[in-house]
């Protein structure tokens, strides 16, 4: 399975990989959170980590609430892919 341009779009965003952020910044975040319910957003984080871009963080243990998102973060070869590694 290959990521989409688009999928990259969303690694970039999800390191703060901007062109008005000084490279030195880059990197400042490491996080994509993604609610259960979009079904692109979901997909689109599957493919990255089918590519071994990005990891699923466990999910949170708030008790008896019910959690609706999923948080991601970038691997080493995420990171790399734009230098910061």
């Amino acid at each position: 399975m290959k990521a989409t341009i688009e999928d990259i779009g969303r690694l970039r965003h999800m390191l703060g990989v901007y062109r008005d952020v000084p490279r030195q910044d880059w990197g400042y975040r490491n996080s994509y959170i993604v609610s259960l319910e979009d079904s692109e957003g979901l997909a689109a984080m599957g493919r990255l980590m089918a590519c071994g871009l990005v990891e699923r963080a466990p999910a949170p243990a708030w008790g008896a609430q019910v959690v609706t998102i999923s948080v991601f973060y970038a691997t080493g070869e995420g990171k790399s892919l734009f230098g910061l590694m």
